[in-house]
């Protein structure tokens, strides 16, 4: 590529970046369905037409903003499991982690949330489906990579169709404490501190039972590390810009 053309792609992809900025902004204010196209352009200061050639629908743009939000939380899950030699407390790192992420900025879930509803999938490009979901399967990927470790080094007993089992079960976990505390009634039917506790407990519990070793432990230091992880890099976004 020539280097007008590396720059034109750099400014693309810039751009793409503001206009998914403002666009998870404008989400949060307003929601999906009050979401325009119109609106966010004038919000990002071009034109609707520059929009479209980058997004071809409003579904696509929210499984841009869902994309976006997985690769954000991906290196964050590599991240939390280094120095960890033990299987199942890489395992709580990165539930945990990705829970915490969640919890600090539930818009998160709102906008994964959206972006698999039907009436969305359907109208959807291809391209902007096909990018949603080699995200989701490399989270996925995670999750069940960190349970065939455990059966190599034998921390974990289980057939191939347990594998799938244990890695469906903690997304299950995960996904139903996110649903609970993103209820929009008011007031909320779960308290999110109270919640996200009990998360940390079944999560030790579920591990027992399917006697993932070593058995037992609370999950609470893991947490506290994690929490602190997340805040120093929250705090080096917040140093440079």
């Amino acid at each position: 590529m020539s280097i007008t053309g590396d720059r034109r792609k750099r400014d693309f992809e810039q751009r793409e970046a503001l206009i998914l900025r403002a666009a998870r902004d404008m989400f949060e204010e307003v929601g999906f369905l009050n979401l325009k196209i119109a609106e966010l352009a004038r919000r990002v200061e071009y034109s609707t037409g520059t929009m479209y050639q980058h997004f071809a629908s409003k579904e696509d743009l929210l499984l841009a903003m869902a994309t976006q939000v997985h690769a954000e939380i991906l290196p964050l899950l590599d991240r939390v499991q280094e120095g960890i030699d033990s299987t199942r407390e890489r395992m709580i790192a990165v539930c945990l982690a990705h829970a915490e992420s969640m919890r600090r900025d539930p818009r998160k879930f709102r906008i994964w949330q959206f972006s698999m509803a039907h009436s969305v999938q359907i109208r959807a490009s291809e391209e902007r489906q096909v990018a949603l979901e080699q995200m989701s399967h490399r989270g996925r990927a995670s999750l069940q990579r960190i349970v065939g470790d455990a059966v190599r080094k034998g921390d974990l007993e289980a057939g191939e169709r347990l594998l799938d089992d244990i890695s469906l079960s903690i997304f299950s976990f995960l996904l139903g404490t996110y649903t609970a505390t993103n209820e929009p009634r008011s007031p909320k039917p779960f308290d999110m501190d109270e919640a996200y506790a009990l998360l940390r407990r079944n999560l030790v519990s579920y591990l027992d039972t399917v006697g993932w070793q070593p058995v037992g432990g609370p999950a609470d230091a893991i947490y506290e590390r994690v929490c602190a992880q997340l805040d120093r890099e929250t705090e080096q976004e917040v140093l440079h810009g």
